[in-house]
């Protein structure tokens, strides 16, 4: 897509006002009344989506967007208060939604990975793409309660002695290795408490009965976030939708998790050698799992494809939850597109379950 900035340039208002519709009702309808009244205002609101459309293409996301109105003061669902916010703070806001990404970092969609890492030969090493502040690189650390009743108990610390805490690399380093590790199999608790994620499960979906073997974890992302910054997880906790106050509260319970646990993001492009080179650490003697959620979506077709090849030539499994359509090795599901059936988790592009975005809903293709 062009930029926005050249004189003879017309942005594109109506297909702006449908992505803006298809987000209040296929993402925030049943969810979030008061972004789907935002996205509605914006849809139908031409002073509100020419201001918009100045913003870089892959800056105009509702997600963005919306996190950004809030960060500034912005009533959610107040569509008066949004016009506002553009109207006499617009330099400020664009700045944030310019400097900023969504980076949503949604623990419970590790219930999807479960999933995936059981049909894996572990030991376990884990790269996640996209890795934002880690909350998905320790999934064997949060408990689960599958359909109120079935669990799956977290394991202990990560590193370290048996049932202690200690670093888990990923970060800059000679070898971006990790020592092996002993760990008890015991419920653990970070300083915000227990971290359990509830997760539904469609009749056809059985809940895994252990969590993964993982011996080895390195993440990537070209803006990693530090959940131990107070900016950083006042940044991520505006991320959830205004009234997913339990989504929040996990948030903040599995961020301080992960930094207490020591896990390190590293700076890095996908599409350039820091891949290959992150990957290059992970023991030999492990499965490597290169896992990706909602991470893709920011890529234009062509970089998906490469991408996935990218994976492909690293010899690693590719683990996947993303949304449907955007992942070019899955195929097309025929599934009804609900806000349950939005996002697809696929194991080297086989497709095993479908779910919602932030993972609490799963059911089989």
């Amino acid at each position: 897509m062009n930029d926005t900035t050249g004189c003879h340039f017309r942005p594109d208002l109506h297909a702006l006002a449908e992505r803006y519709r298809a987000f209040a009702v296929h993402q925030a309808a049943g969810t979030s009344p008061t972004l789907r009244r935002w996205a509605e205002a914006v849809a139908d609101d031409p002073a509100l989506l020419a201001p918009l459309a100045s913003l870089p293409p892959g800056k105009q996301q509702p997600n963005l967007v919306f996190a950004a109105a809030r960060w500034h003061g912005a009533r959610p669902g107040d569509a008066d208060s949004l016009r506002e916010l553009f109207a006499t703070r617009w330099v400020a806001f664009a700045a944030t939604v310019r400097t900023r990404a969504t980076q949503t970092n949604e623990p419970a969609r590790c219930g999807a990975l479960l999933l995936g890492l059981q049909r894996v030969e572990g030991p376990v090493a884990l790269l996640e793409i996209g890795a934002s502040a880690g909350l998905c690189l320790i999934p064997e650390r949060y408990s689960y309660e599958f359909n109120g009743e079935a669990r799956c108990e977290a394991v202990s610390g990560v590193g370290g002695p048996a049932g202690g805490a200690g670093l888990v690399t990923g970060g800059a380093g000679p070898t971006n290795g990790a020592e092996p590790v002993n760990r008890a199999a015991r419920p653990v608790s970070g300083p915000a408490g227990p971290v359990t994620l509830d997760i539904r499960l469609g009749p056809a979906l059985a809940p895994p009965t252990a969590v993964p073997d993982i011996v080895w974890r390195a993440g990537l992302d070209l803006h990693p976030l530090d959940p131990a910054d107070p900016d950083s997880l006042a940044w991520l906790r505006t991320l959830v939708w205004p009234e997913h106050e339990t989504r929040r509260a996990r948030l903040t319970a599995a961020a301080a998790l992960v930094a207490e646990e020591g896990v390190r993001v590293t700076a890095g492009d996908l599409m350039t050698a820091d891949l290959a080179r992150l990957a290059a650490g992970a023991p030999r003697d492990a499965t490597l799992v290169v896992t990706h959620c909602a991470t893709l979506a920011y890529l234009d077709e062509p970089a998906r494809r490469a991408a996935v090849e990218e994976i492909g030539r690293l010899g690693a499994h590719r683990l996947s939850f993303e949304a449907r359509g955007v992942d070019p090795a899955v195929p097309r599901i025929d599934a009804p597109l609900t806000p349950d059936t939005l996002f697809v988790a696929a194991l080297d592009g086989v497709p095993y379950a479908l779910g919602n975005g932030h993972g609490t809903m799963l059911t089989r293709p």
